[in-house]
C-alpha cells in the first residue's frame, strides 16, 4: 500500500507542477542552504495530503530521510548494521590485499 501511495503522491505533485496549482519554490527550504534544484519533499503519503511537500535540495532531502531512518532504528538493529559494515570492510581490506600480492608476483 505505501509503495503505491508514493507513486501516487509523486505523480500528483508532477501533474499539479505541471498545471501551475503547485509552485517550486526557487530555493532549498533549510534556512542555511539556500540551494537551487529543489524537491519535493512529501510531509505524508496519506491521499488527502499528496500536495503537502517542502521543498529541499538533493542533500538536505537526503539527510532528513537519513535521519527519519536512524530514529527508526533499534540498538540491535544498529548493531546489527555495524557488524555488517564491519564484514564487508574487512572483505574489501582481503580483497585489496590479495589483489596487491597479485601484482607484486
Amino acid at each position: 500500500m505505501r509503495a503505491g501511495g508514493v507513486v501516487l503522491a509523486v505523480v500528483a505533485v508532477r501533474a499539479a507542477v505541471r498545471a501551475g496549482t503547485l509552485v517550486p519554490w526557487p530555493v532549498c527550504a533549510v534556512p542555511e542552504c539556500n540551494q537551487r534544484y529543489v524537491q519535493a519533499h512529501h510531509v505524508s503519503y496519506a491521499e488527502d495530503m499528496w500536495l503537502e511537500v517542502v521543498w529541499l535540495c538533493r542533500r538536505c532531502h537526503t539527510e532528513l530521510h537519513a535521519e527519519h531512518r536512524r530514529s527508526l532504528q533499534t540498538p540491535a538493529s544498529r548493531r546489527r548494521e555495524r557488524r555488517i559494515w564491519h564484514r564487508r570492510r574487512k572483505a574489501l581490506q582481503s580483497e585489496d590485499t590479495f589483489m596487491a600480492n597479485c601484482m607484486i608476483s
